[in-house]
């Protein structure tokens, strides 16, 4: 329940962000729709704080898709822009709206992959981090 609540909150920052044309909570098996952005946990970790609380940090990753066919270099530009604005805009909501007690880090990559066609791809990694207590 805690990942959905997470994505929901990234998804809100993300699709607040015009230049990107979808953002799905999933995957997609395939798209047309370019930029677009696509939200998916990735991993998560408790550490012991006491025999009550354990802290876990849920790890998403934000992955952003430029289609390069029509447009090589402007594509690219596009999708740096729109990675500064996601970070700004994660690192401005530090509980995501009071779901999470912090997040941790953001960090980021960009490389280009092929997949339908030519891409230009960012992933931007939020780590969540959560005080559960067991009790």
């Amino acid at each position: 329940m805690i990942y959905d609540n997470i994505i929901a909150q990234l998804k809100a920052i993300a699709t607040a962000n015009t230049a990107l044309k979808v953002v799905y909570d999933v995957l997609p098996k395939a798209t047309t729709a370019y930029p677009y952005c696509a939200i998916i946990p990735t991993n998560y970790t408790d550490s012991y704080q006491s025999t009550r609380d354990m802290r876990r940090n849920y790890t998403i990753t934000l992955y952003l898709f430029s289609n390069l066919t029509d447009n090589y270099e402007d594509g690219q530009k596009q999708l740096r822009d729109i990675v500064d604005d996601l970070t700004d805009s994660i690192e401005a909501d530090v509980t995501l709206a009071g779901t999470v007690d912090f997040v941790a880090s953001v960090q980021g990559a960009l490389k280009f992959a092929t997949r339908e066609a030519p891409l230009f791809v960012a992933e931007i990694t939020v780590v969540a981090s959560k005080l559960i207590s067991r009790f």
